[in-house]
């Protein structure tokens, strides 16, 4: 079987008895079962450690006495006892240790795996330049929806407004916007914004986002980014993103 030798043994009181008996004890843990049972004759287990017979009986001896200065309690600090089925005997620690063994290396593992995962993402393919713009408007909508408002706060300050536009990539004045229009309408029965129709704005940051793209969807037409003789599906398209700002206050 295998067995890990834990680096606190050498602080244990073991380290105060014989080289043999330590010997006998470390040989113990390599020949016991996952149960920490060492099964077998006196004869037999003193073959398999490779000790005479009869040093191997005076290193049970020892290992069997209570021990006052041991760092466990149970079995009066006896490192061994007989076994209560098949002839051999019971290291009476072996599983709380082992269990151990096994805890720190699974912390171990999820270490590394993390550590594997972080430089996995860090290496990842960039994103293309074209997809970046709607990768960080969702990233900042999502992050900003987290937060929460001051204790007893329904609704944000101009200050909190601005500041979860810039994370969505939206500009402070167009914020300063959107925020004076929300507050220039009445407030729902719950005390929240309404939008044109009276309708609650459950959500500033998703309303916000929204007026913002039209907002600079309608200064990209008004800069001629757009061509000067509109068919009618781009009138239709310009329309539409006149309705959208409307209906948060622009236009």
């Amino acid at each position: 079987m295998y067995a890990k030798l834990m680096g606190r043994i050498t602080e244990s009181s073991l380290m105060e008895e014989s080289i043999p008996v330590r010997y006998c004890f470390i040989m113990l843990l390599a020949v016991a079962d996952p149960q920490g049972y060492a099964i077998g004759t006196d004869l037999a287990l003193a073959r398999r450690l490779n000790m005479p017979l009869d040093e191997f009986r005076e290193c049970v001896v020892e290992l069997m006495r209570p021990d006052p200065d041991s760092n466990s309690k149970e079995h009066d600090g006896k490192r061994l006892i007989e076994s209560d089925g098949e002839r051999g005997y019971w290291i009476v620690n072996y599983v709380k240790y082992r269990d151990t063994r096994d805890e720190e290396q699974r912390r171990e593992y999820m270490r590394v795996y993390m550590q594997n995962h972080r430089a996995k993402k860090a290496g990842a393919k960039a994103v293309k330049p074209s997809k970046q713009r709607k990768l960080s408007l969702a990233k900042g909508e999502v992050e900003v929806e987290a937060e929460t408002l001051s204790p007893g706060a329904l609704l944000p300050t101009i200050e909190q407004v601005k500041a979860g536009g810039l994370k969505a990539g939206i500009p402070p004045n167009v914020s300063e916007q959107f925020f004076h229009r929300c507050e220039a309408r009445p407030l729902s029965p719950a005390g929240l914004w309404t939008d044109k129709n009276g309708t609650p704005i459950a959500k500033w940051l998703s309303a916000l986002t929204a007026f913002g793209r039209s907002f600079q969807s309608i200064e990209q037409s008004k800069n001629g980014n757009s061509r000067p003789h509109q068919t009618g599906a781009s009138r239709a398209n310009a329309a539409s993103l006149r309705d959208t700002a409307h209906e948060y206050g622009e236009g």
